[in-house]
């Protein structure tokens, strides 16, 4: 858990917060007059700088923290169309070398349209009259198409595509509370064995149901899946606090009920600063603190 956290502004208007761990050990972190982050000083005495740049309506136009430099561009209505990452000179993959791109477009409206990537891989959004994503379509590697639907308020209540369904229930407050996964394992039947089902030998040896089968191969059979494959079903459950904030999320599997819980904890300021699993790993989330008259910037 987090100690002790302090913010301090000093004349230049930069501010410098500090957070300790139970160990005691420290991190700091230095902001501009504007929020930006300039300098990470972690636990171990290693430093990352991060320096901005802006255009003249004050869009992020280049960030570099040390390694890498990503650039911004924006069209005539101010809309951006590219991010590109490269690293710096000394830096693995040389100076200048595009490490990824991603170039976009829009509608008539501001919904994004395309994005194409470095390696030619482009994805395509569609909307419906309330500018609700219907529909995204990735073509290159990792190709998907995938389909939503809506509820009355906006709430989305499925996703699906090839392989995948997804569907999604809500509280009174439109908090999202269960979201099902289901989706269909990549254990093909081996040539010659079509008549039996994935798994058959490594079932009988892991006795599974005395079926020799892997669990959800019935369920799958009845729901009409493609010969040869298996689904797996995940229920994800969802809680919140008086103030709105994730609190837990509970992740489990229908064919082995094994369950994995995510807790979420947060300051006084609903700022998350600890995130942990039930097996075992943490994540201190550092608290980037700002000056009362000045609003957070995202970097």
């Amino acid at each position: 858990n987090v100690k002790d956290l302090v913010s301090v502004a000093n004349s230049e208007d930069k501010i410098t917060s500090y957070q300790y761990d139970e160990a005691g050990n420290q991190s700091e972190v230095i902001f501009d007059k504007v929020g930006n982050r300039e300098t990470l000083m972690h636990y171990d005495g290693s430093t990352t700088t991060y320096t901005y740049s802006y255009n003249n309506l004050n869009q992020l136009t280049n960030r570099t923290d040390g390694a890498t430099t990503t650039t911004y561009t924006y069209n005539g209505n101010n809309q951006l169309i590219s991010v590109t990452p490269s690293p710096l000179a000394g830096e693995e993959g040389g100076e200048g070398e595009i490490l990824s791109s991603f170039a976009y477009t829009y509608d008539l409206v501001g919904n994004r349209t395309t994005v194409k990537e470095a390696d030619g891989s482009v994805v395509t959004y569609a909307y419906d009259s309330l500018y609700r994503l219907t529909n995204e379509v990735r073509i290159g590697t990792q190709p998907y198409n995938y389909a939503y639907s809506y509820d009355s308020v906006g709430n989305r209540l499925t996703k699906e595509g090839v392989g995948l369904k997804e569907a999604y229930s809500y509280n009174e407050n439109n908090q999202l509370t269960i979201r099902t996964v289901e989706y269909l394992a990549k254990e093909l039947l081996p040539p010659g064995l079509k008549g039996l089902p994935p798994g058959f030998s490594k079932g009988e040896k892991e006795g599974w149901e005395g079926k020799g089968h892997p669990p959800g191969w019935e369920k799958g059979k009845k729901k009409g899946w493609p010969e040869g494959v298996i689904p797996e079903t995940y229920l994800i459950s969802y809680s919140y606090d008086d103030n709105g904030n994730l609190i837990k999320e509970e992740k489990t599997s229908e064919a082995t009920n094994l369950k994995f819980t995510t807790t979420f904890n947060y300051n006084f300021e609903n700022r998350l600063i600890k995130v942990a699993t039930t097996t075992g790993i943490e994540c201190m989330i550092p608290i980037w603190k700002f000056h009362p008259a000045i609003p957070p910037r995202p970097s």
